[in-house]
């Protein structure tokens, strides 16, 4: 499971470019969604959370967007990773555990992975005292 998750983030940072897409959905009919485009959007808001967040409920629902491990992780590092919105990572880390959405192993094993891959901080918790 870990092995598959790895190579499922390795290859998608060599379709994710880290420059910023500015928090804007294509408007053409033809613009897809893609977990690419998700992960690249959400990156380039990894200084401001809130508008990660603001963005990930906008495309969540669209149609043609299927949400995917990788992108919940990346969003709920980014965020884990300012004190403001850690209780929001909080409650949608409930959320999720209590779902049926996605297994809480997979979801960690994303978030481990994810955190690796896109050089989260490893000291999320402490550097804000959860």
């Amino acid at each position: 499971m870990v092995l598959l998750l790895t190579s499922i983030c390795s290859f998608l940072s060599n379709l994710v470019s880290l420059e910023s897409i500015n928090g804007k959905c294509g408007t053409s009919p033809d613009f897809a969604l893609t977990e690419s485009h998700v992960i690249n959007t959400l990156l380039g808001n990894i200084s401001d959370p809130k508008s990660a967040l603001e963005y990930f409920k906008r495309i969540e629902n669209k149609s043609g967007y299927v949400k995917s491990t990788n992108a919940v992780s990346v969003l709920l590092l980014i965020l884990m990773n300012s004190a403001e919105t850690q209780k929001i990572a909080q409650n949608m880390l409930n959320q999720f555990a209590s779902g049926n959405s996605v297994s809480s192993s997979c979801l960690i094993n994303g978030l481990v992975e994810c955190m690796k891959l896109y050089s989260f901080p490893s000291d999320i918790q402490e550097k804000h005292d959860l």
